[in-house]
């Protein structure tokens, strides 16, 4: 949907769809901070291990 949006050009807000609500409804909204802080090291090993876990995330998302 993005990409088709991105691609007409069209800048319009993307509607915010109804399992991406469930999601942060139950699973984010529910969890309390604490438990989602950082638990590796502040070292630049980690760092490049989060981005990839982040960048193989979004690849996935983009598929879905």
């Amino acid at each position: 949907m993005v990409s088709a949006k991105v691609s007409a050009g069209d800048r319009s807000p993307v509607p915010v769809q109804p399992e991406v609500n469930a999601y942060r409804d139950v699973r984010m909204y529910a969890k309390p901070l604490s438990e989602m802080r950082p638990t590796l090291p502040r070292t630049q090993k980690s760092y490049a291990r989060t981005l990839k876990a982040f960048a193989a995330a979004a690849e996935e998302f983009l598929r879905w």
